[in-house]
């Protein structure tokens, strides 16, 4: 309900949602390892083509 789930084939999820008290987003990640946490909040973020840029280019095409 706060946000966006993205589930991966492997039981992985990040979960994407704004700050309740900040100009930024927050994300969440669940995984078995903190490696492969760290490595989802990572894909998120990666420039120019993380996951966001991709959500955000789906979501403004024309």
């Amino acid at each position: 309900m706060d946000g966006l789930r993205i589930f991966f084939a492997n039981g992985d999820i990040a979960h994407v949602r704004p700050s309740g008290n900040a100009p930024q987003l927050r994300i969440y990640a669940n995984a078995d390892t903190q490696a492969r946490a760290d490595e989802i909040v990572e894909l998120c973020l990666r420039e120019p083509a993380g996951i966001l840029r991709q959500l955000e280019s789906a979501v403004t095409k024309k």
